[in-house]
């Protein structure tokens, strides 16, 4: 064989891997990638997680776990009918009496609550919106900083303490984050 043809040859071959692993790292893709945002834009967090199903006996009561997250989305779901764009983590907060979901959305600006009620919580300030369907959402607004919701059953345990443990573990991690880039939601936080 010819020097030409071999090179030929080799390109010819080095041409084709990259199409095959590309197909072959396709086939290893989730189906439910492409799940629409209308899928997952009740106010309610979608309780079908594959981390529940895993993790009733890897995590004991007081560990909250991100299920699924962060992800974009747009309309903010404690304010009805709007085109804010927010990043969204469902979380799975295992108690003493089972688990329960929970919903964090952060926008990365302020947002006015004039209606909100305020209220303290593991000495942090906190807005609690009026009492809605079975569930209570509080947000922490700073003045020039992101605003975070929290939707909690109202059954859930201990919501002011995930508040307080999420907003400390993510003020630790967002240093490392550069701005406008994916929040750092805590994949596992310690409410006990």
């Amino acid at each position: 064989m010819a020097v030409g043809e071999f090179v030929t040859r080799s390109a010819n071959a080095l041409a084709t891997i990259p199409l095959a692993v590309v197909l072959s790292l396709i086939a290893c893709v989730p189906t439910d990638v492409d799940r629409s945002i209308s899928e997952r834009g009740s106010l309610a967090p979608r309780p079908d997680t594959t981390v529940v199903q895993r993790t009733d006996e890897e995590f004991g009561a007081g560990q909250a776990v991100l299920a699924d997250g962060p992800y974009r989305r747009t309309g903010l779901d404690a304010l009805g009918s709007n085109v804010i764009s927010v990043w969204r983590g469902d979380y799975t907060l295992f108690m003493e009496s089972g688990h329960a979901a929970v919903a964090v959305e952060y926008v990365d600006r302020p947002v006015d609550l004039p209606a909100w009620d305020r209220i303290t919580c593991e000495q942090l300030s906190l807005l609690v919106a009026p009492p809605g369907d079975e569930t209570i959402v509080y947000a922490r607004a700073e003045r020039d900083g992101p605003t975070f919701f929290f939707t909690f059953a109202s059954t859930v345990d201990l919501p002011c303490r995930f508040v307080a443990r999420f907003l400390s573990e993510y003020e630790f991690f967002r240093g490392a984050v550069e701005a406008g880039s994916v929040p750092p939601f805590p994949a596992i936080l310690d409410v006990s």
